[in-house]
């Protein structure tokens, strides 16, 4: 379906709807937000098009999100390595064109580690987390404090 680099992976594949908005993070902790008609199209055995660019060799993206910056009921949620999060506004990201450096999403810190997800959530939901310990929490979204997007959040 797509052709792939030595060294990268497939990390993700979303459908996305004509007038969404694609927002991708990486590890260092930054976030782009663009318009889906961006994307060109592309054959079934493409490379594809950049979407953000990394830091150095230690950076890499962690996820990617569809969202309608219209729907004001939805957040941007980061987690960090060490279980920091947030919930931020889809608006207090600036939208850009792709392949750009982004913004910074969550103040990575060794206190809170790296950026390992983004998810696009809602107050009625909620969310699991599983850590490599094996202990699995559940929490109410609307329980993660919104902050501001060039904040660590909260454990």
């Amino acid at each position: 379906a797509i052709t792939i680099n030595e060294g990268d992976r497939l990390l993700e594949a979303k459908l996305v709807m004509p007038g969404q908005e694609i927002m991708m993070a990486v590890k260092s902790g930054r976030a782009i937000r663009f318009a889906e008609d961006k994307v060109r199209s592309t054959g079934r055995g493409a490379i594809g098009v950049g979407g953000i660019e990394v830091d150095d060799a230690t950076d890499e993206v962690i996820g990617m999100i569809c969202v309608n910056s219209a729907d004001i009921t939805r957040n941007v949620l980061v987690v960090s390595e060490k279980g920091f999060g947030k919930r931020t506004p889809v608006s207090e990201y600036r939208f850009t064109n792709r392949g750009g450096k982004g913004v910074k999403t969550i103040n990575v810190t060794e206190k809170t580690g790296a950026l390992v997800a983004i998810l696009d959530v809602s107050e009625k939901e909620d969310l699991i987390i599983t850590c490599k310990s094996g202990i699995t929490l559940r929490t109410a979204v609307a329980s993660i404090k919104e902050a501001g997007r060039a904040t660590q959040g909260v454990k």
